[in-house]
């Protein structure tokens, strides 16, 4: 009974983090657009490459990188995937804030779509797994209320940083709290990851799903 109550709070745990992870892929993703004015008149860029970077830079690389990364999550560490995506994307968020050129902020942007097509697959994935198909769509219901949180908060606090330190800032702001992010949860989530996947496997067993398919879940969840 410990263990199995240990493994619901490790569940809790990981979707808190998910939560937080959906807060700041919306957030770095959708506070570019308050800075367009002041970006503009800042790097001397016309109305169609703005339009390109706000929208074409991170939505094309979004895309193609989506595919590639869900594949990989089927296959490799759901864990490291996530916190890479997420250190990937806030590193490349804030590094928008140092672009001095169009070349620069673009390639900023890219890195932010490249990065953030690593959130919702493996994020995904590991809610499937840690809860049971009548707790599933709670689950997967608060990691979408993250994104609006995200989107909720981002806007009135980077427009207040913007208009007291300037959009430099305001992307610095945005991209630190998921460099952090991904420090805690790539470390912080292992032990009760495993100790879920540990429980889960027994219950397959005691269940008489049979040797090969409780070996391959049990398999399953060492790459958490």
């Amino acid at each position: 009974m410990h263990g199995e109550r240990t493994s619901v709070a490790g569940a809790r745990w990981v979707l808190v983090l998910l939560v937080g992870v959906s807060a700041l892929n919306v957030a770095d993703r959708h506070v570019f657009g308050l800075l367009i004015v002041p970006i503009q008149a800042d790097l001397g860029l016309s109305d169609t490459i703005m339009g390109l970077l706000a929208g074409f830079a991170f939505a094309a690389f979004h895309l193609v990188a989506g595919i590639p990364v869900a594949r990989w999550a089927d296959v490799g560490n759901r864990r490291t995937i996530i916190a890479a995506g997420l250190l990937v994307w806030s590193f490349m968020t804030a590094l928008c804030g140092l672009a001095q050129t169009g070349v620069q902020l673009a390639l900023a942007r890219i890195g932010v779509g490249v990065g953030e097509a690593a959130g919702a697959p493996p994020g995904h994935s590991l809610l499937s797994d840690y809860f049971p198909v009548e707790r599933r769509g709670t689950a997967l219901g608060s990691t979408s209320m993250g994104g609006s949180l995200g989107l909720v908060l981002a806007l009135p606090v980077g427009g207040m940083i913007a208009e007291r330190f300037g959009w430099r800032a305001v992307c610095l702001a945005a991209g630190v709290p998921g460099i952090l992010l991904a420090i805690v949860f790539r470390t912080r989530s292992r032990v009760q990851i495993l100790m879920r996947g540990k429980s889960r496997c027994a219950r397959a067993g005691s269940r008489l799903y049979g040797r090969v398919e409780s070996t391959m879940n049990c398999r399953r969840f060492g790459k958490e």
